[in-house]
């Protein structure tokens, strides 16, 4: 906690740490904002002992299911630049590769925290929150539960009695259900 606290680490056991003096804690402390991407999915080439793609999958998934080998260890290995299995050699595909084989490309995925509004059943602003995780506290319900994400995802139209939505878009009227 205390490297937390000096900042040399994020977070300790999931949480964040910060002192204050006595006296001086505020009412609401922001949450933290790291920011994350995520590729989905990466295609990947076969090579020869040359060097030259003999095959072409659109995911380390599929390249592994087709090689019967674990999609776990290979994107392990496809993280140290190039896989060997065996004689066999694995690489991610260039872009330019990606385009000759009319591959797609992976989504990236922003993770940024994103601030929500609770609005009633009938559109009536109620809260704006910094977080889904701070809104589904705020609810009493536990951090995992999902069910504001849900709503924010169009999943379902309400979660805990109330519309949700991202700060950045538009209330939509609903109905008193």
């Amino acid at each position: 906690i205390d490297r937390c606290i000096r900042g040399d680490i994020k977070v300790v056991k999931n949480l964040q740490w910060k002192r204050f003096e006595v006296g001086e804690v505020p009412d609401t402390i922001p949450p933290l904002q790291i920011e994350t991407k995520s590729l989905t999915t990466k295609p990947v080439g076969k090579l020869d002992e040359n060097g030259e793609i003999i095959e072409v999958y659109p995911s380390i998934k599929n390249a592994a299911k087709n090689n019967g080998l674990d999609p776990h260890s290979l994107r392990d290995r496809l993280n140290k630049k190039y896989a060997y299995v065996g004689k066999t050699k694995f690489r991610y595909l260039t872009d330019n590769e990606i385009d000759k084989y009319n591959l797609k490309k992976g989504k990236i995925f922003d993770t940024k925290i994103k601030p929500i509004i609770q609005y009633s059943l009938d559109g009536k602003y109620i809260k704006t929150y910094p977080s889904t995780r701070a809104a589904t506290i705020a609810m009493g319900r536990e951090p995992k539960n999902r069910g504001i994400y849900q709503c924010l995802t169009g999943q379902y139209d309400t979660a805990f009695g109330y519309v949700w939505k991202y700060k950045d878009e538009p209330n939509v009227e609903r109905p008193v259900s």
